[in-house]
């Protein structure tokens, strides 16, 4: 079996042969390991040839490439999109978002197909069958700037409640929600300005389709200014690691005691 790393645009082709159809290669073969980017989208195209080389339909079965990061003990399994079944090639697609899940190392490689009663068949990748290979996970050499998502706090739907401790009343403001699970970081801008008083929250919920309740929503973080710690102008942030599919913001001020304001909310994921 021949092993091709074709580096054209995005696409890494990577030939492989069942070993059901022949224990006899077609030498001369050799065996090269894929290199994956973290920034980009990343594509491999996959050839499934015989032991003569020769172009295999896989008809009926279904192929799946795993990846095991054995040192942090991970395993990550991707199913084939079928590009053209009677020539064998085949394609998997990982998105920028997915590789910012890949930590940079080496990972071990598998291929294997799946007919409709569930049978699996490793394919090779080396002249010795060896069904083993490997993916090289790069960090920062294609990497691409994802800008932040900016938030008017001016526009953001206003509501009020009295406290029933001091009766006083409060006004609070909500933004919109933000998608929120593409990576498992959460980072926030905010400026405030004119010695703005009041508390800025960063909210998270992990349901579907959350309602505007407070029982929807969990505080991420928090900050909040008083007299006491009050500031003419001060840009801040809010980093958290945790998983959650949205976001939104949050200001609530004292009626009786408002002044400043709330210039920008940047926010990335």
């Amino acid at each position: 079996m021949q092993v091709v790393n074709l580096y054209i645009k995005k696409n890494v082709y990577y030939n492989l042969a069942s070993i059901k159809y022949g224990d006899k290669m077609n030498l001369p073969m050799y065996n090269k390991d894929i290199k994956l980017f973290k920034g980009i989208e990343n594509k491999i195209q996959f050839s499934i040839r015989d032991h003569d080389r020769k172009a295999y339909p896989l008809r009926d079965k279904e192929i799946f490439l795993n990846i095991i990061n054995q040192k942090l003990n991970t395993k990550i399994t991707k199913k084939f999109w079928c590009l053209d079944a009677y020539k064998g090639l085949y394609e998997v697609i990982f998105s920028e978002s997915e590789m910012r899940d890949f930590e940079p190392s080496t990972y071990t490689a598998t291929v294997y197909a799946k007919d409709l009663e569930g049978n699996e068949d490793l394919l090779y990748s080396g002249t010795d069958w060896n069904p083993v290979f490997h993916i090289e996970v790069v960090d920062g050499v294609m990497d691409v700037f994802k800008p932040s998502i900016k938030l008017n706090p001016q526009e953001f739907l206003h509501n009020f409640y009295i406290n029933k401790e001091d009766g006083q009343r409060y006004d609070y403001y909500v933004s919109s929600r933000l998608k929120a699970d593409e990576t498992q970081y959460h980072t926030a801008s905010i400026t405030v300005e004119d010695y703005f008083l009041g508390k800025i929250t960063m909210e998270g919920s992990m349901e579907p389709n959350p309602l505007d309740t407070e029982s929807d929503w969990f505080v991420i973080d928090e900050k909040e200014y008083t007299d006491e710690n009050k500031v003419k102008e001060e840009t801040f942030q809010f980093n958290n690691e945790l998983n959650c599919l949205w976001v939104r913001f949050k200001y609530t001020l004292k009626s009786a005691n408002f002044r400043g304001n709330i210039s920008e909310i940047l926010y990335r994921n």
